[in-house]
């Protein structure tokens, strides 16, 4: 998820929480959390006879399953007060999930702002946070689109640097080395898997100054297997590479299989998973139709046919309205994509893009669409949330 709303995303997300979390400090401030005009919060009548009282973390362990979450980093930073400024964000986040993956914290930007210097405060805090709670971590994501903002997440310091392409190998492969070695050596056994390559259907940037697609992906996998071979590498990829009838699936599938048969190290296949209701036109994005149960299961299975595992790994549902029709629409969405999750051996996991719509960054950069997560505003369950609940309570 590398298009220029999640560049606008992380610079607006950090303003949003600002006051919350820093007060006084000279940190930016916190405007009214965002929320379109035209919706309003959810009904709760759709609410009654549901209970939270066996979390999702807890059924999914039955299923030897992952359902997580992306996180915020400065929601979780002790030093900053987070959780005890919106401790319903930490509560609800370590009672439900058994995984998180970083926003942001995690990218090239936030990670290497600058040449030879690192800073890992913000993904610290959340590896952190996930110790604490007995989660493990998804680390996203090694080399994105080699842009830099507000167009991708590479710093200016690399994509202006006017490096040559062996210099940029270099950067780029102690940039690897040394974030995937600081989370295997300071947090053994929790980062338990990396997006190595993160949309590589819309091509690498600057990181194509050293070789093709193909070459890049596969030093990057080859890098990352050298820092933690014990860690899983995944490929991750967008919009409509979840269904098998798109041409995004096949161009995807394709590619990763191709480099897995050279011997490349690739474990398994990340699916966004960004969906719309009522469906958005093609020209808003390549694909935001949610694909039928059936057409999610054959992807599942080619993947499993060529020995690689698969996770949703940033699941939302943006809505227009926020009806029960439509919540309940929602629902479906996420209980059909938790149950081909289910049904298919080679998924292992659903995770969504935040989950309270409180932080969500689909009413950034969406005009009147939002409510797109399991939690509302106020951090109560969604329709979505009960629908996953129901699917991992399915014998």
């Amino acid at each position: 998820m590398n298009k220029i709303f999640k560049i606008l995303l992380f610079l607006v997300i950090i303003i949003i929480v600002g006051t919350v979390l820093f007060g006084k400090k000279s940190e930016p401030t916190k405007p009214t959390t965002p929320q379109p005009d035209s919706l309003t919060d959810p009904p709760k009548s759709y609410l009654k006879s549901r209970t939270t009282d066996t979390p999702l973390r807890t059924l999914a362990d039955k299923k030897n399953l992952y359902v997580g979450a992306a996180v915020i980093a400065p929601l979780v930073m002790t030093e900053y007060g987070g959780c005890n400024k919106e401790p319903l964000y930490c509560q609800t986040l370590g009672r439900e999930y058994n995984m998180v993956v970083a926003e942001n914290a995690m990218k090239f930007d936030t990670i290497h702002p600058k040449r030879g210097a690192y800073d890992f405060s913000q993904a610290d805090a959340i590896v952190s946070f996930a110790q604490t709670h007995n989660m493990k971590v998804r680390g996203h994501a090694l080399v994105t689109n080699g842009k830099a903002p507000p167009n991708g997440q590479v710093p200016a310091w690399v994509v202006n640097g006017g490096f040559t392409g062996e210099q940029l190998r270099d950067i780029l492969h102690d940039h690897i080395n040394t974030v995937v070695s600081h989370f295997k050596n300071n947090f053994p056994g929790t980062v338990v898997e990396w997006d190595v390559v993160n949309e590589a259907s819309q091509g690498l940037g600057v990181w194509e100054q050293i070789g093709t697609i193909d070459q890049v992906t596969e030093m990057a996998f080859n890098w990352a297997r050298e820092a933690d071979p014990s860690a899983k590498l995944y490929y991750n990829d967008d919009y409509g590479s979840e269904d098998y009838y798109n041409d995004k699936f096949k161009w995807v599938y394709n590619f990763v299989v191709s480099l897995k048969k050279k011997g490349v190290p690739i474990d398994g296949v990340g699916l966004q998973s960004h969906f719309q209701l009522p469906d958005a036109p093609k020209s808003v994005f390549d694909f935001t139709k949610a694909p039928s149960l059936s057409s999610l299961e054959a992807v599942l299975t080619q993947y499993a046919n060529a020995n690689l595992e698969v996770k949703f790994t940033e699941l939302d549902v943006r809505l227009n309205d926020n009806t029960t029709a439509s919540l309940n629409a929602q629902a479906d969405v996420y209980g059909t994509v938790m149950t081909a999750c289910l049904h298919i051996s080679s998924c292992k996991g659903v995770l969504t893009w935040g989950f309270t719509d409180k932080y969500s960054w689909i009413p950034l950069f969406f005009q009147d669409l939002g409510h797109a997560l399991p939690f509302d505003f106020n951090y109560n369950p969604k329709s979505s949330y009960f629908a996953m609940q129901n699917a991992l309570k399915t014998p």
